[in-house]
């Protein structure tokens, strides 16, 4: 999350952009710009420290690509905080990338 929002803000700005992104049927630059920021705080945190900065950057980009495929799945009824919700998302989407490269890496590839 960009430091100068706070969560409040961050969590109404992105709900407006939810809701015009899901009212057009597709994702707002606006969204696009948070999920990007989200990711990249989200990757940043020490919970990621081990990774390099290059496989930091993929798990950022396939964070993103996640976050915008989520887009429909948040129902705004059920819960005000869709920047937790899509930290979760980005959380699973990190965990698997990271379970599958290291996968890889055990089995040689």
């Amino acid at each position: 999350m960009n430091r100068r929002h706070t969560r409040d803000e961050y969590n109404s700005k992105l709900l407006k952009e939810l809701a015009i992104s899901v009212e057009l049927g597709e994702p707002t630059d606006n969204i696009k710009m948070l999920f990007t920021d989200l990711a990249r705080d989200e990757s940043e945190t020490e919970r990621y420290d081990f990774v390099s900065d290059e496989y930091k950057l993929e798990l950022v980009v396939k964070g993103y690509k996640k976050c915008l495929d989520y887009i429909t799945k948040f129902n705004p009824e059920r819960g005000t905080r869709p920047v937790m919700y899509f930290i979760i998302v980005l959380r699973s989407t990190f965990i698997r990338m990271i379970h599958k490269k290291h996968k890889e890496k055990k089995d040689g590839k």
